[in-house]
């Protein structure tokens, strides 16, 4: 059966205010509060809204290319990205494609075309960074692009993400505060610069608290199923707390800790990152970085632009929030025999 269409009524119902409301938040009228417009993309992107173009195309054309599928649900952190990069093209009246990038597609020729056709003005990497034969092509096609969590050194590109640095400080100042001496990191792949960044940031934080420099750590996967044994092998060396690279590790280390019959907070706390919906309805609810996607999305459609007008641009970092939820209490008491 075909999944029901979210619909501006949705979203009013769910909010409790004026369709009307809403539909000038989604087209960005000017007689509407900021915090009102961010309130409304938040609550269309928790129920999996998509933006549709009312009004023409008039100022040439934009390509988001996506890992797969993975940015279509909404319990991922790219849709709400997605999100705000359609609102801000929807607002300049920018067309706008989004193309899933799969295993085995021969990306090189897919780009060349969409390259080709009429208005095309630059494109979003988002959540994957092609590989490095792509460059010559990238760079003959002469188009900018802006790379979500990735680099590529080039006049062309931008990179944006979130200042991990302040995101895993305030993470660590949190646990410290509440008597956490030994926190785990569980990271998303090895191999990926998200994670080596978030680690790095992680090991100076907690230098600079005064945690156990010596903590344990494991990698998992940012968007797939893990063992088990990863997490349990950070209690067994002894974390009271663990920051994860993802919300979505974050919750399934709340649900392997659970069937192991260790309570979160209560025996271990757990801090995630990204800030997607589904984290603040987890029991318990999920204590996270949120890195205000929403924006993040708005923002790179923008720098897009700056890019096509000829202004180079190397690196965008939004500042993180921390959200404190049920997921964090005070460290457990340790037996002095122990």
């Amino acid at each position: 059966m075909e999944k029901k269409k979210v619909t501006i009524e949705d979203v009013a119902r769910c909010l409790g205010i004026a369709k009307s409301t809403v539909s000038k938040a989604l087209s960005d009228a000017t007689d509407i509060s900021p915090e009102m417009r961010e309130k409304v993309l938040r609550c269309a992107s928790a129920l999996g809204y998509q933006i549709r173009r009312k009004q023409p195309a008039q100022n040439g054309r934009m390509v988001v290319f996506t890992a797969g599928e993975e940015y279509e649900s909404v319990n991922l952190f790219g849709h709400e990205v997605l999100l705000g990069f359609q609102a801000e093209a929807a607002s300049a009246r920018i067309g706008m494609q989004v193309i899933p990038v799969r295993e085995g597609d021969d990306f090189d020729a897919k780009y060349r075309g969409i390259s080709e056709q009429p208005g095309f003005l630059g494109s979003f990497f988002l959540g994957f960074r092609p590989a490095p034969d792509f460059a010559d092509t990238f760079e003959q096609v002469g188009r900018p692009a802006v790379l979500l969590d990735h680099d590529y050194d080039s006049m062309l590109t931008a990179h944006i993400g979130t200042d991990n640095t302040v995101g895993m400080s305030d993470a660590v100042a949190h646990l410290t505060a509440l008597g956490h001496r030994r926190i785990g990191f569980l990271g998303g792949e090895r191999e990926l610069g998200i994670t080596r960044e978030r680690k790095e940031a992680f090991d100076a934080a907690l230098r600079r608290y005064g945690a156990d420099p010596d903590a344990p750590a494991a990698y998992a996967g940012f968007h797939r199923d893990y063992d088990p044994a990863l997490v349990l092998q950070l209690v067994e060396e002894g974390a009271t707390a663990l920051i994860c690279c993802s919300d979505l590790i974050a919750l399934a280390a709340m649900k392997k800790l659970a069937a192991a019959g260790i309570s979160v907070p209560q025996q271990v706390s757990v801090i995630g990152y990204d800030g997607i919906p589904l984290a603040g309805y987890s029991t318990p609810g999920l204590t996270t970085i949120s890195q205000n996607s929403l924006q993040m999305g708005k923002i790179a459609l923008r720098i897009l632009r700056h890019l096509a007008d000829g202004v180079q641009i190397s690196r965008v970092m939004l500042r993180p929030r921390l959200i404190v939820r049920e997921s964090t209490a005070a460290a457990p008491k340790r037996d002095p025999e122990s």
